[in-house]
């Protein structure tokens, strides 16, 4: 199965390597275009390939099962056939865990950004409560049709949603002739979000493999629930070891949102050259 993507090019200079950006739950590739397309401005070296997840954007649903691993294959499935490699994953969210199984199953790439995605198992959902929700609400209104984006935006609205969150929500709608319908398989989501709550990676970033700088670089959204005091804790050790780059942002979880200046920063200064 290939994922739809798209690819993003300098308009300067020829782009040496590639970069995936990968999207979080109920998203889409085009939702990181900003900081992608600041990257690639930065270091023109680059080409960017905004990913869309399997039953995500135009992403078909693929076969079951529906596993971080099973993602990370499809990642591996679409980089056989970019040109120039990619070398480097930025993964947001759930796409933070994807990308470290991307990384751990690809020895190409050199450095995965982890933003604001603990790399450790949740099986309570601590910090997941905003995610929970949304998908319940998606799951009630999945059967409705809507007159109109703006109709679907306020009916989550009265369900307690933000205006931010639903107005995001609402581009991923599908319009047929008359209306918009929620797009999401909510098996293949509840799936993906199970696998992401138990699967653990901090063995992944603690592992005794020698390197002469880190792989991976944990961007941590300070106001976020993403991470607990122990992960946090844990990722600053690791830093202190030399394993990983742990760096913390002055944002919540939508680090790319609302630190587009900061976050670019730790790109471009940790990005290979």
């Amino acid at each position: 199965m290939l994922l739809a993507h798209e690819i993003l090019t300098p308009s300067k200079g020829m782009g040496e390597r590639s970069i995936f950006f990968i999207h979080g739950v109920f998203g889409r590739g085009s939702n990181l275009r900003s900081i992608a397309r600041a990257f690639i401005e930065t270091i023109p070296s680059y080409q960017a390939v905004l990913v869309d997840l399997r039953g995500h954007g135009r992403s078909p649903n693929g076969s079951p099962p529906h596993t971080i691993n099973a993602c990370a294959q499809d990642l591996n499935i679409l980089a056989s056939t970019i040109n120039p490699p990619v070398q480097v994953v930025f993964g947001h969210s759930l796409g933070g865990k994807v990308a470290l199984a991307f990384t751990n199953s690809n020895p190409k790439i050199e450095r995965a950004f982890i933003v604001d995605s603990n790399p450790g198992a949740r099986p309570d959902r601590s910090g997941a409560e905003g995610v929970i929700r949304v998908l319940e609400v998606l799951e009630e209104a999945a059967p409705m049709e809507f007159p109109s984006r703006d109709a679907f935006v306020s009916f989550l609205l009265k369900k307690g949603l933000t205006q931010g969150i639903a107005s995001w929500l609402a581009t991923s709608l599908h319009r047929n002739e008359s209306s918009f319908q929620i797009p999401f398989d909510f098996t293949l989501i509840r799936s993906l979000l199970e696998d992401h709550f138990t699967t653990d990676f901090w063995p992944l970033l603690q592992r005794e493999t020698p390197r002469p700088s880190p792989r991976f670089t944990l961007v941590i959204g300070d106001h976020s629930p993403s991470y607990g005091p122990a992960d946090r804790e844990l990722a600053f050790r690791l830093d202190r070891e030399n394993r990983v780059r742990a760096m913390v942002l002055p944002t919540g979880h939508w680090v790319h949102i609302e630190d587009p200046k900061g976050l670019l920063k730790v790109l471009t200064e940790q990005a290979p050259r």
